[in-house]
């Protein structure tokens, strides 16, 4: 936890760097699991990046959709359905209004919180929730896809 931890801040700390514009708490954390598992370089040199900085929110959206490639040294450039998943789920949370925190007590498995989309009556994550509990709803979703 403590690893997962520290490369989270380390992402938020890029997103806060790179990004000058403002941003939802939503487009925050699809943006940190992206930088995340690209890395910060590859965000900084995005046209993601640079579409958000112009204030561009839904051309920037469509911008996850590139980066479902892999480089496989046998077979060259692939698309990899794992990383096709992670982009559609980041996309979602980045153009989503709000999302909730389903407490551990109403789950069958051991997952403590769970993504859900949300119902145009289902309010957003209450000021209490903390930023390791928000993020930690997407990222048990990316992980739990693969």
């Amino acid at each position: 936890m403590e690893l997962l931890e520290s490369d989270m801040l380390k992402a938020y700390q890029a997103l806060f760097r790179l990004v000058h514009v403002p941003l939802s708490d939503n487009q925050q954390t699809a943006l940190v699991s992206f930088i995340f598992n690209l890395g910060a370089g590859r965000f900084q040199a995005s046209t993601l990046r640079q579409k958000l900085n112009r204030q561009e929110y839904k051309a920037a959206s469509s911008e996850f959709d590139r980066w479902v490639y892999a480089n496989d040294p046998i077979k060259g450039l692939m698309k990899l359905k794992g990383l096709v998943s992670r982009r559609q789920r980041e996309k979602m949370v980045f153009l989503s209004e709000g999302y909730q925190i389903m407490p551990l007590k109403q789950r069958p498995d051991i997952l403590p919180f769970k993504y859900h989309k949300p119902r145009s009556s289902v309010p957003l994550v209450s000021a209490k929730a903390s930023i390791w509990q928000k993020a930690a709803i997407v990222f048990v979703g990316f992980f739990k896809t693969g």
